[in-house]
C-alpha cells in the first residue's frame, strides 16, 4: 500500500494477491504485473535468465481448475485432475513468451526452480499421481509411495529433457531447491514416516513428520541424504536452501525448539533464532550456528525474535544469509561460524534486517582460486582478478612466452614461444609444475608462434603460426601431438589472435599484410570454418601512414559478440583501441573503446562479472600496465603495472569459471581402427564412450544394415550398394547429454574396407574314356588371385596351378568309374579361401537288355534302348538295327532310341534286333519284343427312313471294318427286333430286311446287331429307322342313305394321328360337329350334328377342319352332304 502503482495494479487484478514485481538495481519500481490464477492456486517459484535471446522469466506453480473454465494469465487452462502443474514464461516487459501444462491423475506441485545462465530450467516439486506424464517421459509413482518428490529439467522451449522421482513409501514434501555450476542439485522438504531415498532410508525416529536434506548428480544418482530432527516439536521454519560449486548444501531458518544436524543438538538462545547448517558433498556436517540471542538493554536481558530466510551463494563458494535480528549485534562474535569466519554486511536500524557474509576458511584451493595470468619476457606472471597477490610465477630459461590459454578443466596451461614451439605446464599454489615441452620439431631458430585456443571438449589445440604463415592444430592429449599437427590453412600475411566457437566449429584469427606491421599495414579480422575451410574477411583496418596491426580476439557465445584489440606499435605517437561487435553483423554493430595506453595487446574475457582483462603495452615514457574494464569498456582500472620502461608483456588468459557456454564433460566416442572385411562378411563394431556420453546410434552413408544401430557392438551387413562401392563410412553418434546446452553430442567415422568375396569355377562336369585326359576349364574372380587343382583318386595334372590343366585318369580312378576335381582359391587378403568341384567320369562299358512294347495297329511307339541300363552320365549312344521286324516298320532316331509302327492288318507278336555302343566304341546288342493288340470290328449303319406299311432292304458289308483284318462275317446277328413289332433278318449276304406291313407304326424305330473277330472280340450297334406314316386322303361326299357308299366322312390313314381333331363348320361358320380321335369306325360324321339338339344336318356345302398331331398340322377343305 505504500506503493501507489503497485496498489492500483492489485485492485485491477482479476484474483488479489499474485503480482510480479520488477525493481531496477538500486531499488526504483519498474512494474508490478498481476497475474491470475484460478482459485486455491499458487505461483511458487519464479526464475530469470536474460544471457541469451530465447530465455526469459519462468514463473512456475499448480493449478486447480476440474472445469477447464479458468484462466493462468488470461489462458484458459485445461482441466485439471486434483492439482496440475504450469510454467509461465514472460518477456522481461511482462510480454507471454510460452506456458506450459502437465501433470499426472493426482496432486502434482512445482515446489522450487532453479536455472543458471544459458541453462536448463530445473524444477522440484511433489506428486501423487500414479504417472506423472513429463512430455515423453512418465513418472511412475508406485501405490505404497503416497507422495514423491520429483526433478525435471526444461530447455528454453519448456520441453522436458530429463525427469526422475525418488522417496520411497510414506509421503514425502519437496520445500526447497538449489543448483550449482556443475550441474548438481541439492533438494531439502518434509518426510512422514520413513523415507527411502535412492536406497538410503531415513527413518525419521522419533518425530514425525521430519525434514529431509538430499543431493543428486545432474544424472538423477543420489550423493546424499540426511535426516534432521526437530525436538520436542517440528514447528521450526526451514526458509531456504543454496548449494555451492564445491558441493557444500546450506539451510537457514528459525527455530524455537532444538535441532539435531547430525551433529548434536543446536540449542536456541532468543524467543527465536536464526540459524545457518552447512554440510559438505558427502553429506557430512560442516558446521550449524545459530543467529541471533539475547540482548540487553539497560540492565534488562531480553530473548530476540530472531530468524534466518533467504540463502545465496557465489563463485567464490561464500554464503551470504539474510534475515532479522531483534537488536543490531555490537559483537560479531555471535556469527563465528567454524570453520567458517563471518562478516556482517549490513543492518537496517528499525527493520531489523541483516546480511552477513559467511567465507569458509581454506575452503578454496589455491590451485582453483581466479587469476589472471600474462606472458612477459622469459615469465609468466599472475595475480588476483583485482590486481593483489601479483606473482612472479614461472620463467623461462631461455625463450619468451608468447601466447597462453588455459585448460581449466585440467588445470593445464599452454604456452607458445619465440622459437616454434608450445610448451605446457601444471597449475599449482606457487607456481607451475610438470613443465613440459607440448610441440618441439627439434629446430631451435627464432619462429614467433603467437595466440592458441582450446578445445579441451574435442581435444584439439589450435594456434597462429606466425612465422610460416599459417592456421595450426594438433591433438590436444595425444601421446605424440607432434604427429598430428594439422595445417588449417595457410594464409597471406602474419596470423596473431585467434579464438574457437567449438558449437559451431569456426576459427577467428587476425592477420597483418607485414610481419612487422610496417607503414600501410593492413589488418584484419577473419572467420575460418573449420569443416568446409571457407575462410572471410569480417573487417578491416589500414590506418595511412602507420603501422597499425591487429592483436589479440576473443569470443563472448553468450552474447554473440567478439572482441579484438589493435594498434599502431608506436610508442611515440601511439594509437590503439578495442573492438567489439556481433558475429552475425560486424560491420554494422561494431564499436570501439580506447584504453590506458591506447595499445592494447592480449585480451582475455570474464563473462562471468562481466568484465574485459587487457595487456596495455608500453608507450613513450609509459609503463606497460594489466588492465580491466567492463566488456563495454566503462569503469577501466590498472590492476597491475608492468615494468619500467619494458614491453615485455603480451598475452593474457585468465583462470576463471566461465558461464555455461562449453561442455564441462563432454562426450567422447571412439570406433577403433578401420577394418577390411570379406564381401560376404558382417562387421563386429566396438564402440567406447566417455565422458557424459550414456548411448550411441550407428548410422551408415550406405545401404547396409545394423542388427542394433544402439549397441556399443553392432553387428553391420553391408548393402548391395556399399558391395558395389567397396567401402562404406559408419559414423557412431553419442547422446546429447544436456540437450541445447553447450555439451554436444561426439561423433565418430569408422570406414569399412570390403574385400570382394573370391570366386572360382571349377568349370562343368564332363565325361571322357579311359584312355582320354581331360581338359579342364576353372575360371576364377573377385579378390581370388590364383587357384589350385586337387583330385579325389590317383589320376595326375600335368599343372595342377594352372587353371586349364590336363587331368590323366588313374587306374583307381577308372575302376571307379569317376573321380573328383577340387579348385581351390589361394592368395586371398582377407577373405577365406572359395572352392568349386567338378566330376570326371570315365565311360564304363555298357550291356543293353531286351526291350518290349505294346501297341495298337497303325500307332507308333519308341523304344529307349538304354531303358533299364546303368549308363555313365555323358555318354552318348548310338544305336544299329540288326535284324528287321515283320508285321511293323522301324527306324532309329537322332538320340540313338528306335520307332516301331505297327502295319495295318497284323495282330499278335513281332520282335527285331539292335546293338547300342558309346562313345567310347563299347556296344552290346538285345532283342526288342512287340505285342500288337487285337481290336474288335467295327460296324456303323447310317439311320434309314421307310413309309408305315412298307418292307426295308439294305446291305450292311460296306459298313463293318476291322483293322486287324479277322471279321467273321457268319458271326453278324441281329441281337434285338424292333422296337415297332416289325420283322428283322439278315442273310449270308449281309442283307438286312425289316418288314412293316400290317404295322401300324409311326416315328423311329430301333433294333440291334453285332458283328465278331475270329478272336472273339465283337461290337454292337443300334440302327435306327424312321418309320414315316402314310398320306391322309379325305373322301369329301357324304350319302348317309344307308346304301353302303359313302354314309360317312372317310379320312384314310386318319388312324396313324389317333391324337387328331375333326371338326364341320356350316356356311355361317358354326360348328356343327366336331370330335377327338376320328377313327373311320365309331368316332366319325355320319350327316349328323353332334352339337346342339344331335339333328340330321341339311343337304349342302360344309367346311371341314382336321388336326392331325397339333395346330401346325392341319388339313382344311370342303365336303358335300346329300340325302
Amino acid at each position: 500500500t505504500n506503493t501507489p502503482t503497485i496498489a492500483a495494479n492489485v485492485q485491477n487484478a482479476s484474483v488479489v494477491g499474485n503480482v510480479i514485481i520488477k525493481l531496477s538495481t538500486s531499488g526504483t519500481l519498474l512494474y508490478a504485473l498481476p497475474i491470475d490464477l484460478p482459485f486455491t492456486s499458487q505461483i511458487t517459484s519464479i526464475q530469470g535468465d536474460n544471457s541469451m535471446v530465447n530465455e526469459g522469466l519462468y514463473i512456475g506453480g499448480f493449478y486447480d481448475d476440474p472445469t477447464g473454465t479458468e484462466t493462468i494469465y488470461n489462458n484458459i487452462v485445461p482441466a485439471s485432475a486434483i492439482e496440475d502443474m504450469f510454467i509461465l514464461k514472460l518477456d522481461y516487459d511482462g510480454t507471454q513468451l510460452d506456458i506450459k501444462y502437465f501433470g499426472g491423475d493426482g496432486e502434482d506441485r512445482i515446489e522450487d526452480m532453479a536455472k543458471l545462465p544459458g541453462s536448463e530450467l530445473h524444477i522440484a516439486g511433489t506428486s501423487n499421481s500414479s504417472s506423472l506424464v513429463l512430455d515423453g517421459i512418465t513418472l511412475t509413482i508406485p501405490p505404497a509411495n503416497e507422495s514423491d518428490i520429483f526433478v525435471a529439467t526444461f530447455d528454453f522451449s519448456l520441453t522436458t529433457l530429463t525427469a526422475f522421482n525418488d522417496g520411497g513409501p510414506g509421503y514425502q514434501y519437496c520445500h526447497r531447491m538449489d543448483l550449482n555450476s556443475a550441474g548438481d542439485i541439492a533438494l531439502f522438504g518434509l518426510m512422514e514416516t520413513t523415507g527411502d531415498f535412492s536406497g538410503t532410508v531415513l527413518n525419521n525416529v522419533p518425530f514425525d513428520p521430519g525434514n529431509f536434506l538430499a543431493s543428486y548428480q545432474s544424472s538423477g544418482t543420489l550423493v546424499f541424504a540426511n535426516e534432521i530432527i526437530v525436538s520436542p516439536d517440528p514447528v521450526s521454519s526451514f526458509t531456504d536452501l543454496a548449494i555451492d560449486n564445491s558441493g557444500n548444501t546450506y539451510i537457514s531458518g528459525l527455530y524455537i525448539d532444538p535441532i539435531d544436524f547430525g551433529n548434536g543438538t543446536l540449542a536456541k538462545s532468543g524467543d527465536t533464532d536464526g540459524f545457518i547448517v552447512s554440510y559438505d558433498n558427502t553429506g557430512s556436517i560442516n558446521y550449524a550456528e545459530l543467529i541471533g540471542g539475547d540482548y540487553t538493554i539497560g540492565t534488562e536481558t531480553f530473548r530476540g525474535f530472531d530468524g534466518s530466510y533467504s540463502l545465496a551463494t557465489n563463485s567464490l563458494d561464500d554464503v551470504w544469509v539474510t534475515g532479522t535480528l531483534a537488536v543490531k549485534p555490537t559483537d560479531l562474535g555471535s556469527f563465528s561460524l567454524q570453520p567458517a569466519s563471518s562478516e556482517l554486511f549490513g543492518y537496517v536500524e528499525g527493520q531489523n534486517t541483516y546480511l552477513v557474509k559467511i567465507t569458509m576458511n581454506g575452503a578454496v584451493p589455491t590451485v582453483d582460486q581466479p587469476k589472471v595470468y600474462w606472458t612477459d619476457f622469459s615469465e609468466i606472471n599472475r595475480s588476483n582478478l583485482d590486481g593483489t597477490s601479483f606473482e612472479n610465477y614461472h620463467a623461462e630459461a631461455s625463450y619468451e612466452p608468447v601466447g597462453i590459454a588455459i585448460d581449466t578443466l585440467n588445470k593445464t596451461i599452454y604456452w607458445t614461444n619465440n622459437r616454434g614451439q608450445i610448451r605446457k605446464g601444471e597449475i599449482d599454489a606457487t607456481g607451475l609444475i610438470n613443465v613440459t615441452d607440448f610441440i618441439n620439431d627439434g629446430v631451435d631458430q627464432n619462429r614467433t608462434m603467437s595466440g592458441l585456443t582450446l578445445d579441451v571438449a574435442s581435444g584439439k589445440i589450435y594456434w597462429a603460426s606466425t612465422y610460416d604463415r599459417s592456421i595450426k592444430s594438433a591433438d590436444l592429449f595425444d601421446a605424440d601431438p607432434l604427429s598430428t599437427i594439422q595445417t588449417m590453412t595457410m594464409v597471406v600475411g602474419f596470423p596473431v589472435g585467434i579464438a574457437l566457437d567449438p558449437v559451431n566449429a569456426q576459427l577467428y584469427y587476425t592477420l597483418n599484410d607485414n610481419q612487422e606491421a610496417t607503414i600501410d599495414n593492413i589488418a584484419t579480422l577473419h572467420q575460418f570454418d573449420i569443416a568446409t575451410a571457407d575462410d572471410q574477411i569480417l573487417h578491416t583496418t589500414q590506418v595511412t601512414g602507420q603501422d597499425y596491426a591487429y592483436n589479440d580476439v576473443k569470443l563472448d557465445l553468450t552474447n554473440n559478440l567478439i572482441y579484438w584489440s589493435g594498434s599502431n606499435n608506436d610508442e611515440f605517437s601511439p594509437q590503439g583501441e578495442i573492438y567489439y561487435a556481433n558475429l552475425l553483423d560486424v560491420g554494422g554493430s561494431l564499436i570501439t573503446f580506447n584504453t590506458f595506453n591506447d595499445n592494447p595487446i592480449g585480451i582475455d574475457l570474464d563473462l562471468k562479472n562481466g568484465d574485459i582483462y587487457w595487456v596495455d603495452g608500453y608507450v613513450y615514457m609509459t609503463d606497460p600496465v594489466i588492465a580491466k574494464a567492463k566488456l563495454d569498456g566503462s569503469n577501466q582500472t590498472v590492476i597491475q603495472p608492468g615494468f619500467p620502461n619494458v614491453s615485455g608483456p603480451k598475452f593474457i588468459a585468465l583462470n576463471i569459471s566461465q558461464p555455461t557456454t562449453g561442455c564441462v564433460d563432454p562426450p567422447t566416442v571412439d570406433t577403433g581402427s578401420d577394418q577390411t572385411i570379406c564381401q560376404a562378411n558382417s562387421v563386429s563394431l566396438s564402440a567406447v564412450i566417455g565422458g557424459a556420453a550414456t548411448s550411441v546410434t550407428w548410422t551408415t552413408n550406405g545401404d547396409g544394415t545394423f542388427d542394433n544401430n544402439t549397441s556399443l557392438t553392432a553387428i553391420y551387413s553391408p548393402g548391395s550398394n556399399d558391395l558395389v562401392n567397396t567401402m562404406v563410412t559408419l559414423t557412431v553418434t553419442t547422446d546429447d547429454p544436456d540437450g541445447t546446452g553447450p555439451c554436444l553430442a561426439a561423433t565418430d567415422d569408422i570406414v569399412i574396407n570390403i574385400e570382394q568375396s573370391p570366386t572360382v569355377d571349377a568349370g562343368i562336369d564332363q565325361n571322357t574314356c579311359a584312355s582320354e585326359p581331360v581338359t579342364l576349364a576353372g575360371t576364377i574372380g573377385g579378390s581370388a588371385l590364383s587357384a589350385n587343382w586337387t583330385s579325389s583318386g590317383d589320376g595326375s595334372f600335368d599343372n595342377a596351378s594352372s587353371l586349364t590343366a590336363s587331368y590323366s585318369p588313374g587306374s583307381y580312378d577308372i575302376s571307379n568309374g569317376n573321380v573328383t576335381l577340387t579348385l581351390t582359391s589361394t592368395l586371398n587378403q582377407v577373405c577365406a579361401p572359395v572352392l568349386d568341384q567338378m566330376t570326371i567320369t570315365i565311360n564304363q562299358p555298357i550291356t543293353v537288355i531286351d526291350q518290349s512294347g505294346t501297341l495298337n495297329v497303325g500307332e507308333t511307339i519308341t523304344i529307349n534302348v538304354t531303358n533299364g541300363v546303368t549308363l555313365n552320365s555323358g555318354n552318348i549312344i548310338s544305336t544299329t538295327l540288326q535284324t528287321q521286324p515283320q508285321k511293323g516298320t522301324a527306324s532309329v532316331n537322332s538320340d540313338g532310341n528306335i520307332e516301331y509302327t505297327a502295319l495295318l492288318g497284323t495282330v499278335g507278336a513281332d520282335s527285331f534286333s539292335f546293338e547300342a555302343c558309346n562313345q567310347c566304341g563299347l556296344c552290346s546288342s538285345a532283342m526288342v519284343n512287340i505285342s500288337i493288340n487285337n481290336t474288335p470290328p467295327s460296324v456303323d449303319v447310317p439311320p434309314s427312313e421307310i413309309v408305315s406299311g412298307g418292307i426295308m432292304t439294305m446291305n450292311i458289308l460296306s459298313n463293318i471294318t476291322d483293322d486287324n483284318d479277322n471279321v467273321d462275317l457268319s458271326s453278324l446277328k441281329i441281337i434285338s427286333q424292333p422296337i415297332s413289332g416289325a420283322i428283322a433278318s439278315i442273310d449270308g449276304e449281309a442283307n438286312l430286311t425289316v418288314d412293316y406291313q400290317g404295322i401300324k407304326f409311326t416315328g423311329m424305330d430301333e433294333l440291334s446287331i453285332e458283328i465278331c473277330d475270329f478272336e472273339g472280340l465283337c461290337s454292337q450297334q443300334v440302327i435306327q429307322i424312321m418309320v414315316a406314316p402314310p398320306t391322309v386322303n379325305v373322301y369329301n361326299a357324304v350319302s348317309p342313305n344307308g346304301d353302303g357308299k359313302h354314309d360317312f366322312l372317310e379320312i384314310e390313314n386318319i388312324e396313324f394321328f389317333p391324337n387328331n381333331r375333326v371338326r364341320i363348320l356350316n356356311r355361317w361358320g358354326d360348328i356343327v360337329f366336331e370330335i377327338a380321335g376320328y377313327n373311320n369306325a365309331d368316332n366319325r360324321f355320319d350327316g349328323t350334328s353332334n352339337k346342339g339338339s344331335n339333328s340330321d344336318l341339311p343337304p349342302g356345302t360344309y367346311y371341314y377342319s382336321i388336326i392331325l398331331n397339333n395346330e401346325s398340322n392341319e388339313i382344311n377343305g370342303f365336303l358335300t352332304l346329300r340325302r
